[in-house]
């Protein structure tokens, strides 16, 4: 086991641990029940919106705020889920990284340097990216061992291109 795989690990698990987070406590917050939560955030955003920032809030966020509320708190917690277990890491990357930016438009951040500053902004974008490039699931996680069977039926998988 190599240093940096165990970087790797380390990391991914912490990430994974502040989705669960953040998802569970939406849950137990009635997140997935009612959408006054989120209503009420996105309220707060709307007063001190302009231009694009506010034709999202008015045209995406805020009307749909029923289908993403539920959608934030099972998304959050899936996203953890799947790092912690290493399982279609790519796919829950790309759809946490998506959710970040789309968190990010809707208060505004995205806009501005703010996105610097907020823990949920940048930081968290950068994270989830470098976790992909690194193909964290891969080391550790269910995506390395479906690679190495699916590898010992067409010759190729993850403990085959190490052995090259």
């Amino acid at each position: 086991m190599k240093h940096s795989e165990i970087t790797i690990l380390i990391f991914r698990i912490t990430v994974a641990l502040f989705f669960i987070m953040h998802g569970v406590r939406k849950m137990e917050g009635g997140w997935i029940t009612s959408n006054e939560r989120l209503n009420s955030v996105l309220s707060n955003y709307h007063d001190n919106a302009s231009g694009f920032h506010k034709t999202y809030l008015e045209k995406v966020a805020i009307p749909y705020s029923g289908i993403w509320s539920p959608f934030i708190a099972f998304g959050e917690t899936a996203l953890g889920i799947s790092l912690l277990i290493g399982l279609l890491t790519n796919v829950s990357l790309i759809a946490g990284m998506l959710m970040t930016l789309s968190f990010n438009t809707a208060n505004g951040n995205i806009f501005s340097t703010d996105i610097l500053y907020d823990p949920y902004g940048l930081l968290t974008i950068v994270s989830l990216l470098f976790l992909f490039i690194a193909k964290c699931g891969y080391e550790y996680g269910f995506d390395g061992m479906v690679s190495v069977k699916v590898g010992k039926r067409k010759g190729g998988g993850a403990k085959n291109k190490k052995a090259n």
